[in-house]
């Protein structure tokens, strides 16, 4: 079963909803972030909220992962990716990960702003994943276990200045430019 969350606001005030069809039903209570609303739902409850809805069209939507928490990535996830990049896939022995800014986060309506001396301004749809919970050392994350730690998964479209990020090799430069990422 598939729950669809969203952030949006409404009336002046900041609310998270169940989204069903062009309908969303406002989830009671306040939840300041991400984190504070994973923590404080379950999916039963989300599951069987009931209520008076809104149309989507009445809200402005945002983005569900709020700038304060941390964004965390990996790079060259798949072999065509590391072949494209110049990697040898068959050698690599390690995740590539790296991190963005949480500024840069922004509703998936959102304008991008291109920054001016930026001339290669590259995107992609990433998957994303909204932990449940922190992660502080190795852990085993299997089919049985996997709802303890993830939340749910959203879709970002991933912005890179690559005329920055590659000359310098800085993945946290070339990709936290303000409003150059939304979910």
């Amino acid at each position: 079963m598939s729950i669809n969350i969203v952030r949006f606001e409404y009336q002046d005030q900041t609310q998270w909803g169940v989204i069903r069809d062009t309908r969303i039903t406002p989830v009671p209570g306040t939840y300041a972030t991400t984190g504070d609303f994973v923590r404080n739902t379950t999916l039963a409850q989300l599951a069987a909220l009931d209520g008076e809805a809104i149309a989507v069209s009445a809200v402005k939507l945002l983005s569900p992962v709020t700038r304060n928490q941390q964004f965390i990535c990996q790079g060259a996830n798949y072999r065509q990716h590391m072949i494209e990049s110049g990697m040898d896939p068959d050698v690599k022995t390690y995740n590539m990960i790296f991190t963005k800014a949480s500024s840069c986060i922004v509703a998936a309506d959102s304008d991008v702003i291109k920054p001016k001396r930026v001339q290669f301004l590259d995107y992609e749809i990433e998957l994303g994943l909204v932990m449940r919970q922190s992660i502080h050392a190795p852990v085993d994350v299997t089919d049985d276990n996997l709802h303890e730690y993830v939340a749910g998964a959203v879709i970002v479209n991933d912005y890179s200045a690559r005329d920055v990020q590659i000359p310098q090799m800085q993945f946290y430069k070339g990709k936290s430019f303000r409003a150059c990422s939304s979910s």
